[in-house]
């Protein structure tokens, strides 16, 4: 079992309570994943029922299927903070938990990609991820992070963590 830094375990945790976790219980249940797919619609501006926001719906429909499975330990139908960190940690290697992880950093990227170009510059990162809540002091800070890490102003796909 992978033992999780302070980093990993503040940004899961950020993701949870700010991404999933959209009325603020303190877990992620089917409502919330719904709620999050109208925000993250809002946010890459597409419109109900278009290409892009059926995309998004499929993404977050596997994504959620992943999570009960992979995390729902105590068969509540929702995921605490304890499940999604000890989940994170326990099943690492899982190919299911690797797909969840890959197709949640697609549509991600795909929503902070406002121009379609398969980067992204900090305003872009910036102006997407602040609509959930998230600071953006942070998000500059983070975004600066993994442009280093590119030598780069924007970051491309494959450096997106």
């Amino acid at each position: 079992m992978a033992t999780l830094s302070e980093f990993r375990r503040n940004k899961l945790s950020a993701v949870l309570t700010k991404l999933f976790d959209q009325d603020g219980n303190g877990v992620i249940n089917e409502e919330d994943i719904t709620a999050a797919v109208e925000k993250f619609r809002q946010a890459r501006k597409c419109e109900v029922g278009s290409p892009q926001h059926e995309k998004i719906k499929g993404f977050m429909s596997k994504l959620w299927c992943t999570l009960k499975e992979k995390f729902d330990t105590d068969g509540d139908g929702e995921i605490s903070l304890k499940e999604w960190l000890e989940g994170t940690e326990r099943d690492s290697d899982d190919e299911k938990v690797k797909e969840f992880r890959s197709n949640f950093r697609k549509i991600m990227f795909s929503i902070a990609d406002s121009g379609g170009d398969g980067s992204l510059n900090k305003e872009e990162y910036v102006s997407a991820f602040s609509r959930f809540g998230l600071p953006e002091a942070k998000l500059s800070a983070s975004f600066d992070k993994m442009a280093e890490v590119t030598s780069s102003n924007d970051v491309i796909f494959s450096k997106f963590a």
